[in-house]
């Protein structure tokens, strides 16, 4: 029984751990994982120029941007004002907004 123990020993000697490719095997397998890595970190970065992205544009379409604007328009009264502020709420609204030039701006405001 000693004999086999120490057979099974050399055996796990020789091979490592049994379940580990030698030579070209484990290379390939570390490039394969550098490979995948690179992957990885360009994903990230897309994601986080994304992000940047949309916080830019939300920032340049803002309800403060449209609020600084609107207050800029002296010849609205507070119920006009009002209206306008009720469709800031929405992103799409805000944006179109700010594009605008002042006067289709007062006429859009106006608009029943």
């Amino acid at each position: 029984m000693k004999k086999s123990t120490t057979i099974e020993q050399e055996k796990k000697k020789s091979t490592g751990s049994g379940s580990k490719e030698t030579g070209r095997g484990q290379k390939r397998t570390a490039d394969d994982a550098i490979s995948a890595i690179d992957r990885l970190a360009d994903a990230s970065l897309s994601i986080a120029e994304a992000k940047k992205t949309v916080a830019q544009q939300n920032e340049a379409y803002s309800v403060k941007s449209c609020m600084a604007i609107l207050n800029s328009m002296s010849n609205l009264d507070p119920k006009e004002k009002l209206k306008a502020v009720k469709a800031f709420t929405d992103g799409d609204k805000r944006a179109i907004f700010i594009e605008m030039d002042d006067e289709t701006r007062k006429l859009w405001i106006l608009d029943p």
